[in-house]
């Protein structure tokens, strides 16, 4: 019942950066996808959320209740 429903789809080169963040253990970190990182940063910064990922990534981010959609990309748009 999220009021918010988040997918995302890339590689992330910042990945012991944000699972730094988030307290995410070394041993952990290996079964983390980068799209389960991507929704946390969503959740975290909001539309901020893409100054804060480096990679080759795609999120969309549904607002169900504002019936708004967020949809970001990296710079290269190659996702």
């Amino acid at each position: 019942a999220r009021r918010v429903m988040v997918t995302a789809a890339g590689r992330l080169d910042n990945r012991d950066e944000l699972c730094e963040r988030w307290g995410i253990p070394p041993a952990d970190r290996l079964l983390t996808a980068d799209a389960a990182l991507m929704a946390a940063a969503y959740f975290h910064w909001g539309a901020e959320a893409p100054n804060h990922l480096c990679g080759d990534w795609a999120l969309a981010a549904w607002h169900r209740h504002e019936r708004r959609l967020f949809l970001a990309r990296d710079h290269t748009g190659v996702t």
